[in-house]
């Protein structure tokens, strides 16, 4: 089954942020050879289980809300602006290249689950009313830690409280 990529508008039967070849691209640039030892079927399939897995692990810490209300991933959303002022619609370039980098991971560790004995990676995102916190805690012996560090960075602008901190500033609305 072919992937079908979200094109910003808020499909309700999108299974992806990124197809084969913005993924692919993604990994000639930065020199990540190892996404090559994936046939297309095995990238498709890891695509989707990266896509699935960021809108589990960081999708309640999102900024703004889903542009439609029967669209399928947590993306696109209603416009917002990141801390510098850039404004943000369609699929961002940033979740892109979180798509790809989780891609990758999934070829060899479940992210979702437990990383070793020594300790787990927990993303900790709390919304109670206008207060939201957002926690990350990465234990530095965890075999999969370093490797979601990547992917936080990359969505920080992209989730409340922005690139600014990896803690929400908490507000009362």
């Amino acid at each position: 089954m072919s992937l079908l990529v979200e094109d910003g508008t808020g499909l309700p039967s999108a299974d992806a942020y990124a197809s084969v070849a913005a993924v692919t691209a993604y990994h000639a640039a930065f020199g990540n050879d190892s996404w090559a030892d994936f046939d297309s079927t095995q990238q498709e399939i890891l695509i989707r289980r990266a896509t699935r897995d960021l809108d589990a692990l960081y999708g309640a810490g999102y900024a703004s809300t889903r542009l439609t209300p029967t669209q399928s991933l947590m993306f696109p959303r209603a416009s917002f602006c990141t801390d510098d002022g850039v404004k943000i619609t369609g699929i961002p370039a940033a979740l892109v290249s979180a798509v790809s980098e989780l891609a990758l991971i999934e070829g060899t560790i479940d992210p979702t689950g437990t990383s070793d004995t020594s300790g787990n990676d927990k993303v900790s995102i709390i919304r109670i009313g206008d207060i939201w916190t957002h926690t990350e805690k990465f234990s530095q012996t965890s075999a999969n830690g370093a490797a979601l560090r990547k992917v936080s960075f990359l969505l920080r602008s992209l989730l409340i409280g922005g690139a600014a901190s990896l803690f929400v500033p908490i507000s009362r609305g």
